[in-house]
């Protein structure tokens, strides 16, 4: 699975499975919001524990292209007493097989 981050980019084809990877922070009062426009479907999510060394987990966000084009996947993530959010964009190629 070809993985990225935030605020990466990536080329895949249609039907194929790719990750986002980020850092797990939600047991610290992180909150993560993800748009995933159309033509894209999240899949799942994977933790992976063996990253935990002294914080958090990194977490991959699965994703699937469904469709030929090129899309932004956005992710915000904050704390709910804070006024900013940061924001990211991972830009996807998704190309016909």
């Amino acid at each position: 699975m070809k993985t990225t981050t935030p605020d990466g980019a990536l080329e895949v084809t249609v039907g194929e499975v790719f990750g986002v990877t980020r850092p797990g922070r939600e047991t610290s009062g992180f909150a993560v919001s993800i748009e995933v426009p159309a033509g894209v479907r999240r899949i799942g999510v994977m933790r992976d524990p063996s990253t935990n060394f002294g914080g958090a987990p990194q977490v991959t966000e699965q994703f699937r292209c469904e469709c030929p084009g090129t899309y932004q996947i956005i992710f915000e993530e904050g704390r709910r007493w804070e006024p900013r959010k940061a924001r990211s964009a991972t830009v996807i190629r998704c190309m016909d097989r």
